[in-house]
Order: C-alpha cells, then structure tokens, then sequence
C-alpha cells in the first residue's frame, strides 16, 4: 500500500460519486510501491459492498476520468490464464507528474566524477567544484565494484512480484487458517447435556440429529463460529419442521410357532408343559387365526378340567 498515493485517492473527486470515489480508494489502497493494484472484482465487491454490475460501472468511470487506465499485466503472469484480473495503475496522470518532480529535484544535484588516475578538479553543471582524489567505493551486499570508474555495479537478483497484493494474499491465508481451525472444532465437537435435555424433550435421538448436524455442515463447507448454539437451533427448528429424529422401525409380525413366546406364553398360564408340542402346535394355529389369548387360554382352562374330570 502507498500512504501518498492513498492520500492522493482521498483527496480526489470523481464527479461526486461516492461508489466510485471509495473503490478508487480501495483500489490505492491495494496498490504496490509502483502505483499498480490487481484485486478481483469478487474482492471490489465485498469491499466496496455493492453488486459487481455497480463496481464495473464505477471502473469504466474511473478510466473515463483518467483516474485509473489499464497497467502492466505482468503483475498477474503466474494467474492462470482466464483466472487473472486486470492490472490497473491508480492516479497516473498524479503518479507521473510526482515522479517527474523527484527525477528533476535528483538530476539539479550534481552527481561526484571521481578520477583514480589523477587528481583533477572537474566542474559539474551546477558550477560546485568537487575533490577528485580517488575514492574507495564501498559496495552493497551482491555488487561488485569496478576499479577504473570507481562505479558500483548491483549484480543483485530481482525478486518477482507477489501474485497478489499483500491485502489479498494475507486475507486469502487468514481465511484457510479460520476454516482448518474451525473444521478441527467440528471433528472435535459433541453435544453437552443441555442439548441432550432439549433433544429428549423434543423426542429426537440426540445421537442421530448430530451426525447429520455434521454431515450437513461438511457437505455445505460452512462451519459456524458457535457450533453449541447452531445445533440448538437445529434441534429446535428440526422439531418444528417434523424432520427431526429417526424413523422408529415397525415391529416384525410374528410368525406364532409352536416354540415362539406368545405360544409359551399361554402354555405356562395354563400350566401346561411347553414340551406338549401337541398342545403347543393348537395354539400357535389359533393365534394365526388371530383368536384372543385371552380366549385360548379360557378354553385351555376348560379343556384341562374336563380332562381332569374325566380321570376323577
């Protein structure tokens, strides 16, 4: 960010429009020390808080008024192709007109020729007389110096442009650090006793609503902050919507053999040994009938003092 150029994009009037005065702002305010700025529009977008139909209208604005115009693109190289935004450089005319002052204020100082040969006095344009007694040059970590003229030459390596602007690149890594912590906050993360009270209060399994409580927040790679008070609000708003809870599974229909339970059931009100699979196998038949046990237990009864009175 240039403090200079910012505080030139403040001062500047852009026709009385404040959407495109704040995204020139914006705009110096990702600017590198060169005056060249490169965020996306999605990035224009959230800064500015306007749609990305308004943000192209303010752009095309911006170069009418030759306030920003098309830049070098090489800032945007290492982008791949059809994913590079548009370098623009901000306040050329201004730029231009600050870097003409600064070369001029440079070359009204004249620059000191030093002879190591001989001891000549040379006059600059400025008229100063200097000392030409030869002089050591000290140079800079990765320059080399050459003896005759006394010239410092930086063999020192370029570094390439960062592929985005500083603002950009450290918004980009705070955001993965926030979703890598907050999806190890989910991977860690179980209901406490409130939410079990609420849940059997609802009549949901507790159990089931968080798994697809975290099902649904992978699947939709937005997890909250709060995740306590997000899957309350699951609970709750799962009740009202009648989503919540597992389908309780419908209970198998017996069969009704003569070893099933509904079968020894009845054997043993009557007292009638289960190893009678006689007697057994008479029930199980009467229930897949659908008779009441109740009934079959009556003629159970009466069947077995009969027989009784008949062995008296």
């Amino acid at each position: 960010m240039s403090v200079e150029l910012l505080a030139k994009a403040k001062k500047t009037r852009p026709g009385g429009d404040s959407t495109a005065k704040l995204l020139l702002i914006v705009l110096a305010d990702y600017a590198n020390a060169e005056g060249m700025a490169w965020p996306t529009v999605a990035t224009m977008t959230e800064e500015v808080e306007k749609s990305e139909r308004t943000i192209q209208t303010a752009l095309r604005k911006l170069e009418r008024l030759k306030l920003i115009r098309r830049g070098n693109q090489k800032w945007t190289r290492n982008y791949p192709k059809g994913q590079r935004p548009t370098v623009y450089e901000i306040l050329p005319e201004k730029t231009k007109r600050a870097q003409h002052s600064k070369t001029a204020r440079v070359q009204s100082t004249a620059p000191v020729e030093t002879t190591p040969d001989t001891g000549a006095v040379h006059n600059t344009p400025t008229g100063a007389v200097h000392d030409t007694t030869p002089v050591k040059h000290t140079a800079g970590e990765g320059c080399s110096t050459a003896y005759r003229t006394g010239a410092a030459h930086c063999t020192q390596t370029l570094k390439e442009p960062p592929m985005e602007p500083l603002r950009e690149s450290t918004r980009a890594q705070t955001t993965k650090t926030t979703t890598t912590d907050r999806a190890q906050a989910l991977a860690d993360w179980k209901p406490n006793l409130d939410h079990h009270d609420l849940a059997d209060d609802l009549k949901l399994d507790v159990d089931y609503e968080a798994g697809k409580f975290r099902d649904r927040l992978l699947a939709n790679a937005a997890i909250p902050a709060n995740l306590d008070a997000a899957f309350d609000l699951w609970l709750k708003r799962g009740a009202e919507l009648g989503l919540g809870g597992r389908e309780t599974p419908k209970a198998k229909t017996c069969q009704h053999t003569w070893a099933c339970r509904h079968t020894h059931a009845i054997l043993d009100r009557v007292g009638i040994s289960r190893d009678d699979t006689d007697t057994a196998g008479r029930v199980a038949q009467r229930l897949k009938r659908g008779d009441a046990p109740e009934a079959i237990v009556d003629d159970l009864l009466e069947m077995r003092d009969h027989e009784w009175w008949e062995a008296a």
